[in-house]
Parts: structure tokens; C-alpha cells; sequence
């Protein structure tokens, strides 16, 4: 039994020892050929799909862009031959420069006549009448030695505000506090002061600094400016007392023509000048264009666009007040930057 097993052993080593020959040898080497050729050609084709592949691609792209620009040409051409336009309208244009300083007016200061609690009609700046009741003090009358403006607050400038004082040099001027109310019910010693009185009538006067412009002069030698409170306000002439120059500022001293009860209670101000009405027209800040250092507008005349020169200046951040060039119910293009002369059709 030993022995068989030996020889199967034996068997099986000699015939895997043995070479392959013959018709399957030759079978296995086609197979292995045609493997071969398959995984070439299968390398040739996938080479040769990317290749056009990218041909494609770059053809599509080459096409796309060429759209693009196409489209974009005749969208320029578009807007061109297609201008968005607006019709110019009569406007008046007032020029306004600040007017900040200070004001004046001959004051003397009311003393309390004992000690006590005090009282007042009202705690706002009021007209009073001569002998009219000014306060009280623990129940005692105290009234006025003269007709004007009382005004229950102090700032700790009365008797120290002059035009002497103010008005030479060339430094800025004083900014005072506002006045402090004396609240009612409050104690008050003898001879303290408890307010002030501006006798009436007066005139009103303010010193200010003020930047330096051809209109403005024109109407400080006119010996008046024209001054506004506010935005609302129509605008009054005050009267130039005098002037003084120092280069691209002038120091003024004005008489004021109006001087009401609370203005007491602040001894600055803040106004305007209004300079003068000019009229004109407001253009979009688009519609502007500089074409070789000339500055203008086109215009439309029948189904033509043309450029004409405009006189003009910045009146806000968004648009241009024209004073000379274009008269209203002219048609104008808004975007001058992508206008140009030639036929239009805005119709």
C-alpha cells in the first residue's frame, strides 16, 4: 500500500514537471495574442474618444463665446440706437453757505430781594411789561424796572459778552454754554442773582465768520446778506454793520431783523445764508459727461443724438444744476457714458 501511494506521488511531480506542447500550447498562445490586441485596441480607442472629446468641447466653448460677443455687440449697438431719455425741466436753485456765531444785546441781571423760596410765572424766556411781575419770593412779589425779555436762566457770561471784546482779532469765536434754568421752588439768598432782563426794544446783533464767495460778496456790498433759521424759512435781509477780510474769510457784523424771547436762551447760533435764486435746470449726475475737456449733455433733435457744451455746477451729490445750454422741454440721454452722436430711436 505504501509503494502506490509513492508511485501516485511520483506520478503527479513528473507530470507537473512537463511542458505544455502541442495544440494546446499553440491554442493558449492565440488566446494570449488575442488578449493582447484587444486591451490595444481598446488603448487606441479610449486615446482617440478623449481626443475628440476635447475637439468637441473646445468647438462648443469657441461657439458659445463668439455668441457672447455677438450678443453683447448688438446689445451696445442696442443701447446706442435706444437711449433712455428724460425731458428737462425749469428749476430754481438757491445757494446756501453756513452762518454760525454769535449774538448780542444789552442785558442786565435781576437780583433776588431777601432769601426765600422762589417762584416763577413760567421758566421759559416771556415779554414782561414794566412794573410786570418778574417772580416771588416766599409769597413776595418782585417786579420789573423796566419793559423787555426776562429770561429765569444764567450761563455765567452776563456783564462779560461786548462787541469790544468779540469782535477783534481774527480767532474763533466764543462758544458759550446755554443758559441754566433756575427751577421754582428752589432757595435763593439776597442779592443772588435769579435771571436776566433784556430791555426792549433793541436791536439784536450777532458777530460770525463765513467762507468767502463771488455771490456773497456781491451782496456784502450790497451792505446786507439774507439769512434763513431754517430750511422752511423764507429768509429776512440783515444789515451790515461792518466787515473784515482775511483771505477766503470774512468776519461779519450784522443787525439781526428779528429777536424773539428764546433766543435769550443761547448766545450762538447756527443759520444759513441764502445767497440768491438762480434759475436753471437739475440733471441726473449720469446725463454729465466731459468730452475733450468740454463739459455737456447730449441732446436729442429729431432722431438724432448731438453733444452740446452746458454751463453747470455740482448742486448735491446726485445731480448737476445747469445754467446755461440746455433750456427746459429739451429731451436728454440719461447715461452720457454710453452715448455718442448719430441716429437714435427713442420714439
Amino acid at each position: 500500500m505504501m509503494l502506490l501511494l509513492r508511485l501516485n506521488v511520483f506520478t503527479v511531480k513528473n507530470n507537473a514537471k512537463k511542458p505544455i506542447t502541442g495544440v494546446k500550447a499553440a491554442v493558449r498562445e492565440l488566446t494570449a495574442k488575442h488578449k493582447h490586441g484587444i486591451n490595444d485596441k481598446l488603448n487606441e480607442n479610449t486615446y482617440e474618444g478623449f481626443i475628440r472629446r476635447i475637439f468637441y468641447y473646445s468647438i462648443v466653448l469657441l461657439i458659445a463665446i463668439t455668441a457672447i460677443r455677438i450678443y453683447f455687440l448688438w446689445l451696445d449697438v442696442y443701447s446706442y440706437s435706444h437711449p433712455a431719455v428724460f425731458q428737462a425741466q425749469s428749476s430754481t436753485y438757491a445757494e446756501e453757505i453756513p452762518f454760525e456765531g454769535v449774538l448780542l444785546w444789552e442785558e442786565s441781571l435781576i437780583y433776588a430781594s431777601s432769601s426765600g423760596t422762589i417762584s416763577y410765572p413760567s421758566i421759559n424766556p416771556r415779554r414782561v411789561r414794566k412794573g410786570g411781575l418778574i417772580c416771588s419770593i416766599n409769597g413776595s412779589a418782585l417786579n420789573s424796572p423796566e419793559a423787555g425779555y426776562f429770561s429765569p436762566a444764567l450761563d455765567g457770561y452776563e456783564g462779560n459778552w461786548n462787541y469790544s471784546d468779540l469782535w477783534p482779532g481774527t480767532s474763533p469765536l466764543p462758544s458759550p454754554p446755554r443758559a441754566a434754568t433756575i427751577p421754582n421752588g428752589t432757595y435763593v439768598q439776597a442779592k443772588q442773582p435769579i435771571g436776566k432782563l433784556i430791555i426792549q426794544p433793541q436791536e439784536l446783533r450777532a458777530i460770525a465768520w463765513v467762507d468767502s464767495t463771488p455771490s456773497l460778496n456781491q451782496d456784502i456790498d450790497r451792505g446786507r446778506i439774507k439769512i434763513k433759521r431754517n430750511d422752511s424759512d423764507w429768509g429776512l435781509w440783515a444789515e451790515i454793520r461792518t466787515k473784515t477780510v482775511i483771505s477766503k474769510r470774512i468776519k461779519l457784523y450784522v443787525t439781526l431783523p428779528f429777536f424773539t424771547p428764546e433766543m435769550t436762551e443761547n448766545r450762538t447760533f447756527s443759520w444759513k445764508i441764502n445767497i440768491g435764486d438762480r434759475n436753471g435746470i437739475y440733471v441726473p449726475n449720469s446725463s454729465v459727461i466731459f468730452r475733450d475737456g468740454v463739459m455737456g449733455v447730449y441732446i436729442i433733435k429729431g432722431n438724432e443724438a448731438i453733444f452740446k457744451q452746458i454751463e453747470a455746477f455740482h448742486a448735491d451729490e446726485d445731480s448737476f444744476f445747469i445754467t446755461s445750454g440746455v433750456i427746459p422741454g429739451d429731451m436728454l440721454i440719461l447715461d452720457a457714458g454710453k452715448a455718442r452722436e448719430g441716429l437714435v430711436n427713442v420714439w
